[in-house]
Parts: C-alpha cells; structure tokens; sequence
C-alpha cells in the first residue's frame, strides 16, 4: 500500500512520528513531498508540537557537522519559524490544557485573563484573540532571548515575570487604547518602559498589527519629545527604530509604514540606517526594504521624505555592508525582492554607489553567494537568469567555479567541497578555456582532492565525478598510494552503481 493510501488518521500519525523524530526545526523540509505533506506537517508545527520542543535542550543536532556549525544552523532555523509563526505557536501553547505548563506558558495565561478581567469580559472568542495577540507580541524579542525563556522549566531560574509591568504591553498588543490610557493615567513611564518579559507598548502594538494603538502610542512620543528636547534622540529615535524592527520581523507592514513614516523626521534617523536595514534583509520581503532604503538614501542627502514611495523611482544605490549582509544573513525573499526591483544584476553588480563599486568589479553575485557558501542565494540566482560560468566585467575574467576550486573550501559534511560540487551540479565548465583562467589549474598545485574531482568531472562527466564511491575511491588512493592506481580508479558509471 502506498503511503497516500493510508487512512487520514494513520497518514496523520506517520507524519507526527515524522516531526518526533527528525525535529520540528528540521521536519520543514519535508514539506516539499507534496501538498498534503506540506499541511499536515505545517498543522503539525504550528498547533501540535509542544513549545518545548522548541527548547534548548531539545536541540536535534547533525552529528556529522561541528557543534558551532550544527548549532548556529539550529538558531537560524528557530529565528526564521518563529519571525514567522511564533505567535500561532505560543498562542496554541498558551491555550492548551496543561497541569504544569512552562513558566512562560502560565505566565501568559494569567496576563491574558488580567486583560480580560479588565475587559470585563470573558468570552472564549476575545480570550483566544488577545491570546494570540500577547504571543505575537513576546514573539517579537530577540530570537536567543526567547529560546532561552522557553527553555526555563521552573521559576527559581529566575525572577517570576511581573504582570504589573507586562500589562501596558499586552494592553497594547490587544489595542486596547482606552484601557492603555487609563493605566498610563496613574503609572508614569507606562507607554514607554518595556516589560519583564514583553517589550515596550509601541514595539508590541507594532509587532501584532494594532494600527490605532502604534498612531497613538507613536504620537505620544513624539509629544513628549517637544516638551523635552534634550531627550530626543533617546526617546523619538531609539523607541521608534525599536519598535520599527519589531514590526519588520513580523512582517506588519501598516504598522512598519506608520512607525517609518514618524521616524523620517526625528532626530538622529542616519544612526539607524545600518540597523534597519540589516534586520529587514533577514526576514521575508514585506516592502518594507525598499521603504529603509529609500529613507536611508535621502535622509544621508538630507532630502524631504517622497510624498509616494509607490511611484518614487529614483535609483536607489547599495552600500558594502548592505550587499554584505545580503550574501551571509540575507533571505532568499529579500534576494529575490533586489532582483526583481532592480537592485542587483543576477549577473553583475550594477548598482552599488561609486565608491563602493570597486570592492565588486572583480567578481559576480553567483561567485559572491558561493563564497559565502550560501547555496540557497545561489540557486535563487540561477533561476533569474545568472550564467553559471559567468565572468565580471572587469577583473581577472574568471568563474565562479574557478573561484570555488582555488578556495578549496572542504565542508564539514559528507559530501566535500560543496561549493565545487554545487557549480558542477549546475553545468559549470571545469576546464573552460583550457588555459590559466580554468578550474582545473586554479586547484592543479594547491588542492589536490579538488583537482581531482574536476578531473573526473571533465573526463568521466559530473554523474561520475560527484557519485559517493568516487570520493570513498579517492581516499583510498590518498591512504594507500601504491596499492591503488588513480588513473583507472573510476571506469565508468555503471561500474560504480553495480559495486
């Protein structure tokens, strides 16, 4: 019988062994099965798993890549769902039946029911709501912040969160204004001091869409800052950038709008063009890039802020750091996001500003993804149109494999020299030209085991070269040298798949 074939209920129950198993971090790339796979294991992250699975401790770690690897690869997993998803997660948490729920989780319970008491209501429509709300609000923190307050199993570990000081944030979170109001009435500071666990008003308001409440809380800053112009730059500059990154992780783009707009004026906005700008090339394209960059450029040159970005089209031009950040922390949305409007060449770099152009000329994004052992960049470059033996246009004119095979990156997995293999993979030439500007000289003195595979890839073609046993057989003449001959190592294919 075939999978497909199951019951409903027994499909459901592979797939929650599925998730078990490999790790609800990991499961993800499961998804691509098929549709039905991609909502059951969806259904199963989102609504099923408990949040401690998402812990610490329960880290699923490849044994095959170094701790550091494995573990940085970990986090950016968990940041990526959790920008995206963590208020469905938590909030499903939060609303399960749960005899010793994390201290987190409880703490959660309780602020919700405070807000709803304050309500005077209780219904289970509203209750779910604000649920969701709160948890989109503390999904917002920095993501190593938030795992580690997952990871608390008892209170000890620290001091219990205080609802006092949560309440002006979950206030906001659920935009309750008027109650908001009547609280800051009697507590100084209230719409401006984060909490013990959930930031500060603005940044949750922003951070769970509440359009009215960001007008007003953004408005009240901005009042406080006319009547005290000493702490502008402290107060407008910081606690607007603050919560704008909040709502650029989570993708609220009515709430970006409005915060940017406010922020576009205040005192001291250069000081955060670099920020800004790396947090939203980490997460999914919103429209939110182009709306910094813009801002970026003209605030730099002390221009008026454009009437309307929709129509604004003056060429926008990137700095170092900027394509920097892209090709080690950037997004394959935002890469896609600077080819589709024009920011990048998927064969050259265009439109950088004249005085960073130079750090470029000599090399291609595709080189630039591979270095950076970005495959998932490169592959996004590949299907918008870049030459996979594209050369820059000034520069020694060589490859991005030629690039690849004189790094000699080897990997950590079992599958060496990723980035040649990548390239190979994907119709690189290994002895283009033939002369100095060929892979297969660039590595000739330098790596012997890269100039091995090219070698094999040129003479037996890229299915031989990067099959398994060529490596193993490739080993085998490096421990043992004069039992094995490396010329007649590898005969053909189908030998290797008959061994």
């Amino acid at each position: 019988m075939e999978l497909f074939d199951l019951p409903v209920e027994l499909f459901q129950c592979v797939v929650r062994y599925l998730v078990r198993d490999v790790g609800p971090l990991y499961v993800a790339d499961y998804r691509l099965v098929c549709r039905l796979f991609a909502i059951e294991i969806q259904n199963e992250i989102l609504a099923k798993q408990p949040l401690v699975a998402y812990s610490q401790e329960e880290r699923r770690l490849p044994a095959r890549e170094p701790i550091h690897v494995a573990t940085a690869r970990d986090d950016a997993r968990f940041t990526k769902l959790f920008a995206q998803h963590g208020g469905t997660i938590i909030g499903h948490e939060v609303l399960r039946d749960q005899k010793n729920p994390l201290p987190l989780v409880k703490h959660l319970k309780v602020l919700t029911e405070t807000v709803l008491r304050l309500k005077d209501s209780e219904s289970r429509k509203l209750r779910r709501t604000y649920t969701f709300d709160i948890s989109n609000a503390i999904s917002g923190v920095y993501q190593k912040q938030l795992r580690w307050r997952i990871s608390l199993r008892t209170s000890s570990e620290i001091a219990d969160p205080s609802i006092e000081d949560d309440l002006p944030a979950a206030l906001a979170a659920t935009g309750n204004v008027k109650l908001l109001l009547e609280l800051a009435s009697t507590r100084a500071n209230c719409l401006t001091k984060s909490g013990s666990s959930l930031p500060d008003p603005l940044s949750a308001a922003a951070a769970s869409g509440q359009v009215e409440t960001v007008k007003m809380l953004a408005d009240h800053i901005l009042q406080e800052t006319k009547a005290n112009p000493s702490t502008a730059i402290r107060t407008t500059t910081m606690d607007l950038g603050d919560a704008l990154k909040f709502a650029i992780r989570k993708g609220q783009m009515q709430t970006g709008v409005l915060i940017s707009d406010r922020l576009y004026k205040a005192r001291g906005r250069e000081m955060l063009s670099h920020r800004l700008t790396m947090e939203c090339l980490q997460y999914l394209d919103t429209g939110l890039l182009r709306r910094v960059l813009i801002d970026n450029q003209r605030v730099l040159l002390k221009l008026p802020q454009p009437r309307d970005y929709g129509t604004f089209n003056q060429k926008l031009t990137l700095r170092v750091y900027e394509m920097d950040q892209l090709f080690t922390k950037g997004s394959r949305s935002m890469l896609r996001a600077f080819l589709r409007d024009g920011l990048i060449d998927a064969n050259h770099f265009d439109s950088l500003s004249d005085l960073d152009q130079a750090c470029y000329d000599a090399t291609t994004p595709l080189a630039l993804a591979v270095h950076h052992h970005r495959y998932d960049l490169a592959r996004v470059l590949i299907q918008h149109g870049a030459h996979i033996d594209g050369v820059p246009r000034t520069g020694n004119p060589v490859t991005a494999l030629w690039h690849a095979a004189r790094d000699g990156y080897i990997g950590c997995s079992d599958a060496p020299h990723p980035g040649v293999r990548f390239l190979l993979k994907h119709g690189a030439d290994p002895d283009i030209h033939g002369d100095w500007r060929s892979p297969l000289r660039a590595a000739e003195k330098r790596w012997p085991d890269v100039y091995f595979i090219l070698q094999q890839a040129k003479d037996f073609g890229v299915d031989v070269a990067l099959h398994p046993d060529t490596w193993r057989r490739y080993e085998l003449v490096v421990k043992i040298p004069m039992q094995v001959d490396l010329t007649d190592s590898i005969p053909s294919l189908s030998e290797l798949i008959d061994d």
